[in-house]
């Protein structure tokens, strides 16, 4: 899906939210490359926002 996200739809970056109380989905996003970005309300709860990048590193930045 995001190899199509990003060809497809030209689009550089995913996001995706989850609940605080959720360590579940938390971890479900960290194990699919998701990043903690912010924080965020989902339905009046506290949750957390997550950013993946869809772009390659550079060889330089990568050093």
């Amino acid at each position: 899906m995001s190899h199509r996200a990003a060809e497809v739809y030209g689009l550089t970056f995913l996001t995706a939210a989850s609940r605080v109380e959720n360590p579940a989905s938390r971890a479900v996003l960290a194990r699919t490359g998701f990043t903690v970005a912010g924080g965020t309300r989902l339905s009046g709860l506290p949750g957390l926002t997550g950013r993946r990048s869809l772009t390659r590193a550079s060889p330089a930045a990568a050093r």
